[in-house]
């Protein structure tokens, strides 16, 4: 029998089973969440790895009902420690995990960042999919933070220019500046002729890729030079959007907005998986 304490004290028992919605718990999960509860072992508990976020939205999904908060911030913590590591395919789903299950102080504007540069900086846009993914409150931001990195080097030319790092040997700053900065400008719009994006094309604004008006001592550096005016661009935008939509948030409380009360038309007792 399946027993948890909850708000009420005579939830979880036998004549009254907890319940969820229907189809929530898998028996997979359900198991999970046991191991959680019942560890063979004290303090010996499920290992929480990045490249199962699937598996893990369906535990966190369970636990957010039945209200085990330790549980899913302990999840959380360890999703949200190797946020480094994230694939480029899941940065979507991780954005929106944090967002639903992350109740830490300040926890949005820090873990929120790498993954919200991944589609801040990348030429594709949003599919239907990640949007999908994403959810109503991700989506928004990554759309802000997308239209703002793009503001400001459109409406900020001369700052950002100035910002580019050029090879110690080189004897045409002003000019290899203005050719790295030109490429990242193209970057951003479709020309004519140009292909659409593929599903798994996840190259950067960043990408220098032509040699033109580049000197010989820039250009096998255009990468690293790049990368140097992307980290400017994170500590100067992504962060300040990250944490004007974290700022939001908070205020209005959506971050337990989407979490309501079970379907009683639909539930069923937790140990039925």
């Amino acid at each position: 029998m399946f027993s948890l304490t909850t708000s009420s004290n005579e939830d979880g028992t036998e004549e009254k089973p907890v319940l969820l919605p229907a189809g929530l718990c898998s028996s997979v999960a359900f198991k999970t969440i046991c191991d959680f509860i019942y560890p063979e072992s004290v303090g010996i508990f499920p290992t929480v790895t990045i490249d199962n976020l699937v598996g893990w939205e369906s535990v966190l999904a369970a636990t957010s009902i039945l209200q085990m908060n330790s549980t899913t911030q302990c999840i959380m913590l360890n999703l949200t420690s190797a946020s480094s590591q994230i694939h480029q395919s899941e940065a979507a789903r991780f954005m929106r995990l944090v967002v639903d299950y992350d109740t830490r102080p300040l926890s949005l504007a820090t873990h929120l960042v790498a993954p919200l540069c991944t589609f801040a900086f990348r030429r594709r846009p949003l599919s239907p999919y990640e949007f999908s993914s994403m959810g109503e409150k991700v989506s928004a931001l990554v759309h802000y933070t997308r239209e703002s990195v793009r503001d400001c080097f459109l409406l900020d030319q001369a700052k950002w220019i100035g910002n580019i790092q050029t090879g110690l040997m080189c004897n045409q700053k002003e000019r290899c500046r203005k050719a790295i900065f030109q490429q990242i400008l193209e970057n951003m719009v479709n020309k004519p002729g140009d292909k659409p994006f593929e599903d798994d094309d996840e190259s950067s604004i960043f990408l220098i890729a032509s040699e033109e008006g580049i000197c010989t001592s820039c250009y096998p550096q255009r990468s690293k030079l790049a990368h140097a005016l992307m980290l400017s661009m994170i500590e100067g935008v992504v962060k300040k959007a990250c944490s004007e939509g974290a700022s939001v948030w908070n205020q209005e409380n959506l971050e337990s907005g989407n979490k309501s009360e079970p379907d009683k038309e639909q539930i069923r007792p937790v140990g039925a998986v």
